[in-house]
């Protein structure tokens, strides 16, 4: 199955990071959340979409 990116403004409920900018979803459960620049740069299969 395809990673899903996802690119919007995230509310977590990680008390140190409460808002994120982009998520990536594989098999069903969060692989990363955080900001774009950090998503470009550890996955690499979304590199391309900038």
């Amino acid at each position: 199955m395809q990673p899903t990116l996802v690119l919007d403004n995230i509310i977590t409920m990680d008390l140190r990071r409460p808002t994120a900018i982009a998520a990536v979803v594989k098999n069903g459960v969060f692989a990363f959340i955080g900001d774009a620049h950090t998503l470009y740069n550890t996955h690499r299969e979304f590199s391309n979409h900038a």
